[in-house]
């Protein structure tokens, strides 16, 4: 038998805890009479972190009003964030096929999609960083966006080189390109859409390492101590 919570059957669980205490966080997949998803904090600290989601839905959604992105509608009880359990393709899995089907043409088309609908915002300034096509399930023609927990007022930061736009555009690629060994000629052009030159690549490599360094500090993550002793 599965464990059962206020919300519902426990279906899955992942732990997010080798960030920084603020950060430290619970997912789960529950089954209520349909199924839906829950984050809860794990450290009191990361408190804050749950409770300004509904915050960030509704901005996104907002500022986002104009273009293709419709982000996961969650609601707060209490100190947990309960979101809709969204069903459909996923945006990396798509792009992935068509890579390896070697249907470029289709691919750069989406890929062009994807960055006009990432520049139709009301407000640059307000940057969901963690837009990757892994966090985006298509519907119809919709994108929606089922995590937006790394968004930030980017005139409130002081830990990280100025945050943009094509950075978010830049980490999107950067994780289709190490998850599914995009050789470099197509990972290029990719880039090159976005306007991102190689200068830009080394530019936003150490951002994001800064931002890990934000989002981790106080810990040391399982896959830092793989690269270290493998």
């Amino acid at each position: 038998d599965t464990p059962s919570t206020e919300y519902g059957r426990l279906l899955f669980t992942k732990f997010s805890n080798d960030r920084n205490s603020q950060y430290n966080i619970r997912t789960d997949i529950l089954d209520a009479g349909s199924r839906l998803v829950t984050k809860s904090a794990m450290d009191e600290e990361a408190r804050d972190h749950i409770l300004q989601q509904q915050f960030i839905y509704e901005t996104l959604q907002k500022n986002y009003h104009e273009s293709e992105f419709e982000f996961c509608p969650v609601t707060l009880r209490g100190n947990t964030a309960v979101y809709s359990y969204l069903e459909g393709e996923v945006l990396d899995e798509v792009l992935a096929k068509l890579y390896q089907k070697k249907d470029l043409e289709q691919l750069y088309q989406i890929m062009d999609q994807f960055i006009c609908a990432v520049y139709k915002t009301s407000n640059p300034e307000f940057i969901d960083v963690d837009l990757i096509f892994k966090n985006i399930i298509l519907s119809e023609d919709r994108w929606n966006v089922i995590d937006y927990e790394w968004t930030f007022d980017v005139s409130e930061l002081s830990f990280v080189d100025n945050f943009d736009l094509k950075f978010v555009i830049y980490r999107s690629l950067y994780y289709f390109y190490v998850d599914h060994h995009i050789d470099e000629q197509t990972i290029t052009h990719m880039y090159h859409m976005a306007d991102i030159l190689e200068a830009d690549r080394f530019r936003y490599a150490r951002m994001e390492r800064q931002f890990q360094a934000m989002a981790s500090e106080g810990h040391i993550s399982l896959s830092e101590y793989y690269d270290k002793y493998h």
